[in-house]
């Protein structure tokens, strides 16, 4: 595993500085931790996390494609196949190479990145990246999500339910997923209509609210889907999901999405 990474690798980049097996080593136990190639690199003394970091965001994206498919070979021999609780995210890194259609500006990080889209086992503590995908400008929302799991079922990964954050509330990825009988939540963006049903509910903490909602989504065609939107109180401001498929109760597991983006591979 370790060879077919190292050759996933670029082999010429300026300012290369770790040898290219030592830095698949630390991508591997990245892969089957929860921490990151640079802290990993670190601590089995490869290189600093600085000179990790640097040479991780040169790596262009024919490299990432490579390592992704061998990586989640990786993961799946921790997670072993079958029926998982899916968590999809989408994340910026920072990137200083040649920008092309896969570069989009970041004005949360003030840079250029790349974009990445990862789908990841929730494995108790454990959040196990299985696919990491690069998004291009203008990628429409289901269809990152219909690649990521036909990713996953490429290498005998079912989705139970996906967990899926607010740029995931859409029409057509409530479509995709229904159509597929897969039961999600999905964080619920404070549009009017959300606003509306929030208008009826009681500031209680920890109460939990149920209501039907209706998704809308224009563009070439409307689409409409109905589901449930489920809403609690924290004390401070309101959580707010989508969810179908389960029970309204359990839609408070949404939590168990937060840090997936952390753990991405690159």
């Amino acid at each position: 595993t370790i060879n077919y990474i190292k050759e996933a690798l670029p082999t010429k980049i300026k300012g290369w500085k770790v040898k290219r097996e030592s830095l698949a080593k630390a991508l591997i136990a990245s892969t089957l931790t929860r921490s990151t190639p640079p802290r990993i690199a670190e601590a089995m003394n490869i290189a600093d996390q600085d000179t990790t970091s640097y040479q991780l965001r040169k790596a262009n994206i024919k490299a990432c494609e490579k390592l992704n498919k061998t990586l989640a070979r990786e993961a799946v021999k921790l997670v072993g196949k079958g029926l998982h609780l899916i968590a999809i995210d989408t994340t910026d890194i920072p990137y200083w190479g040649s920008r092309d259609a896969w570069t989009h500006y970041s004005p949360f990080k003030r840079c250029y990145a790349h974009r990445y889209a990862v789908a990841s086992v929730l494995d108790g503590v454990r959040r196990v990246p299985i696919t990491v995908r690069p998004v291009a400008k203008g990628q429409f929302p289901e269809n990152i999500v219909v690649t990521l799991l036909e990713d996953l079922e490429s290498v005998g990964i079912e989705a139970r339910l996906v967990i899926l954050d607010r740029g995931y509330h859409s029409a057509a990825v409530i479509r995709e997923l229904k159509k597929r009988r897969i039961a999600f939540i999905i964080g619920a963006r404070k549009t009017k209509r959300v606003k509306k049903a929030l208008e009826a509910f009681d500031e209680v903490k920890g109460k939990v609210y149920v209501t039907r909602l209706v998704v809308e989504s224009r563009g070439a065609e409307v689409i409409r889907e109905e589901v449930l939107l489920v809403a609690w109180f924290d004390g401070k401001d309101w959580i707010t999901v989508l969810c179908w498929g389960l029970k309204p109760t359990s839609a408070q597991v949404y939590w168990m999405r937060w840090g997936v983006e952390t753990c991405i591979r690159m």
